[in-house]
């Protein structure tokens, strides 16, 4: 849900066990530890501050401590809520999508289950990871650097690589317990197989699961749009492949509830198995590209720095906003350029966060 529980400092306390003024071991200094009631009030007698504290708390939202008291309100951009009353102070701009509920109640009065996220949505979907995938990190501030450039401020995060390398992982050693019966050879063979075939590696593996995510996405998404906001996808490396089935799986639910999805605007940034995946142009309104120019597996050299990944390739049909700098990058998300972006946004909290479904309470 995004909660904040335990801060930990960047700072450090040695412990000097034997008294040669040498440390033996160090102490991690706790900024704030906090334990909520379920609308978000702290819990008086199992909460503690040093110093200045943190100032995210609840959902992941900023504590304003200077109007009722530590913890007791809190700016989620649009409105301010009260933890003691588990009330906003004000009505919710998406009343009327919600009729049966009071707009002043909180997260549809279901704390333990639900977030109350931002409504302006940017959706970002990440490539192979070693595990930050679903969450900002991933992205090396290149996020932030689109949501300017786009004008939309809030951001979701999805893992487009079913866990990264760890779901490499997984589907290899499956393979080569079967493939080891008949020797090294054959758990070799037996993993490559299983890998190519049932692992992230395979595109219609993820763009299976990216519609299954998508449907399941798609009503948080949807009650949290205003009218006339629309959906941005933005994706990297084999999050490409991912994007394609959750927008289908975001179409999928809309139709099936009589609803319709604005998905304006999608940037593919060095897609994996690129040309193999072709624009839905009835899906997305503006699709776009970007591939860096050591990509794609041209050189060997470049492939052994991480510069370069096989099959990387622009997507077709799509808008190729790639310029001469991009020719000199690799396949890091963070190095692209974010040039040729369309000012398409509805504004939104900026650096606010509606955490996608992968994310487990990351920023």
């Amino acid at each position: 849900l995004g909660n904040v529980l335990v801060t930990i400092s960047d700072l450090r306390t040695g412990i000097d066990n034997n008294s040669d003024n040498i440390a033996d071991l160090y102490k991690t200094v706790i900024s704030t530890a906090n334990d909520y009631y379920s609308f978000g009030m702290l819990i008086d007698s199992r909460s503690y501050s040093s110093g200045t504290g943190y100032r995210w708390g609840f959902n992941g939202k900023e504590n304003d401590n200077e109007v009722k008291g530590i913890g007791n309100s809190l700016d989620f951009g649009a409105r301010i809520y009260d933890s003691r009353l588990g009330r906003w102070l004000s009505t919710d701009a998406l009343a009327n999508k919600y009729p049966d509920f009071s707009s002043f109640v909180f997260a549809l009065n279901t704390p333990i289950q639900a977030k109350d996220p931002d409504g302006n949505v940017v959706i970002f979907i990440n490539g192979q990871h070693t595990g930050s995938g679903g969450t900002a990190s991933y992205w090396g501030e290149y996020d932030t650097k689109v949501m300017t450039a786009l004008g939309d401020e809030s951001a979701r995060y999805v893992d487009g690589a079913l866990g990264g390398w760890k779901n490499t992982g997984k589907e290899a050693l499956k393979g080569a317990e079967v493939g080891g019966i008949i020797g090294w050879g054959g758990a070799i063979i037996g993993a490559a197989i299983k890998v190519a075939v049932s692992s992230n590696v395979n595109m219609k593996v993820r763009k299976t699961a990216g519609e299954a995510q998508g449907l399941k996405d798609a009503s948080d998404i949807y009650a949290n749009l205003k009218e006339g906001e629309s959906v941005k996808i933005i994706s990297h490396s084999m999050g490409t492949a991912y994007a394609r089935g959750y927008v289908k799986g975001l179409n999928k639910w809309a139709k099936e509830n009589g609803k319709t999805f604005n998905i304006e605007y999608e940037l593919d940034v060095n897609s994996f198995q690129g040309a193999d995946l072709p624009i839905d142009k009835n899906a997305v309104k503006i699709s776009q590209n970007k591939t860096g120019g050591l990509d794609g597996g041209k050189s060997i050299t470049e492939a052994a720095k991480g510069n370069s990944v096989p099959t990387v390739a622009p997507v077709p049909n799509a808008y190729n906003t790639s310029t001469k700098e991009d020719a000199t990058k690799g396949h890091a998300i963070d190095k692209m350029s974010t040039d040729g972006i369309p000012k398409l946004g509805n504004g939104g909290v900026k650096n606010s966060v509606e955490l996608g479904s992968n994310n487990k309470g990351k920023r």
